[in-house]
């Protein structure tokens, strides 16, 4: 029993059946709020561990790609009236193809470079969204 309880995949399957069974649960619309956001900065953080803890890199712009995605959902729901859990899987795909293109040319770089780079595409990132007015209806 203390071999599965110290198993990362069983602490993992815990919080699945958690997250599934909450909206179930709990019907308060805050509380529900609060959990999603929760979830989103932990994939965030995790996703964010494993290039800067496990592979050694320091990206300053890791969160560019996951604004991306999110700044995409919103955008596809407001202008196609795409529902956000469908496009977002789609949506994904797209962003990981952004991100393949665009990590393949920034880990070309080493050390200060790297991380130079990887702040510039996030600026590229907000300086893209603020300033076409016309799709993303600008700093509006």
């Amino acid at each position: 029993m203390k071999r599965i309880l110290s198993s990362n995949w069983f602490w993992i399957a815990i919080a699945l059946i958690i997250l599934l069974a909450y909206p179930l649960v709990q019907r308060e619309q805050y509380l529900q709020h609060v959990m999603i956001m929760t979830m989103l900065a932990a994939v965030l953080s995790s996703s964010w561990n494993i290039l800067g803890g496990y592979a050694g890199y320091t990206s300053l712009g890791h969160a560019a790609f996951f604004g991306l995605g999110g700044y995409l959902v919103a955008l596809a729901n407001n202008h196609y009236g795409w529902h956000p859990f469908i496009s977002s899987w789609f949506l994904a795909i797209l962003v990981m193809v952004v991100a393949l293109l665009l990590g393949w040319i920034s880990l070309r770089t080493h050390g200060s470079a790297f991380v130079v780079v990887t702040i510039a595409m996030g600026f590229f990132f907000r300086l893209v969204a603020l300033n076409l007015g016309s799709i993303t209806n600008g700093a509006r």
